[in-house]
């Protein structure tokens, strides 16, 4: 869809970001990067545009530039906690722990002290695989049966150093989702 907005010269923000993951994925981050500056900045994609550009910046020129490029959301107010996260992620891929290990310290110390969760993510499995693909509408409604999925997944992360365990299934029906977990 990304595509056909810029084949028409109307990109907006979302697609900007589509485009831009697309570019990264495919490891032209400057071309990402230049999505990414056209975006405003307004709404939710005055969080998303400095998050996004900093992981382009830290694979163009660096761990500087990348949190230069962050430093809109540290500004924002009650945003510090994501802020300091974001810069321990971003230290981390640098090869930098020590400096990682200070800013999600300190995103914990602001998480306790704000009203925001904080959780630190320690493992997360996915595997999604199609059931079938009916591809068949019922009449003449407006309703249409694509595709069934299930999926089974496994997450664990630690919280206030506590470690939760969540394991289960899902299944899709179409845009229905019936999921089941056990923690």
């Amino acid at each position: 869809m990304a595509k056909r907005l810029q084949a028409a010269g109307a990109l907006d923000g979302v697609a900007r970001v589509g485009l831009a993951i697309d570019r990264a994925k495919a490891g032209d981050y400057a071309a990402a990067d230049a999505y990414l500056a056209d975006i405003k900045g307004e709404g939710l994609e005055r969080f998303l545009k400095p998050m996004l550009r900093s992981w382009t910046q830290l694979e163009l020129s660096g761990l500087d530039a990348a949190e230069k490029t962050l430093q809109p959301l540290g500004a924002v107010n009650g945003f510090e906690p994501l802020y300091q996260l974001q810069l321990g992620l971003l230290a981390d891929k640098a090869g930098k722990s020590t400096e990682a290990a200070e800013h999600y310290a300190k995103a914990m110390q602001l998480a306790n002290e704000q009203a925001f969760r904080m959780v630190e993510i320690v493992a997360n499995f996915d595997l999604r695989f199609p059931l079938a693909y009916p591809e068949r509408g019922f009449g003449s409604w407006p309703v249409f049966l694509r595709s069934i999925h299930s999926a089974v997944f496994f997450d664990a992360c630690i919280c206030k150093a506590r470690l939760y365990i969540a394991v289960g299934t899902r299944g899709e029906l179409g845009n229905l989702l019936i999921s089941a977990a056990y923690c």
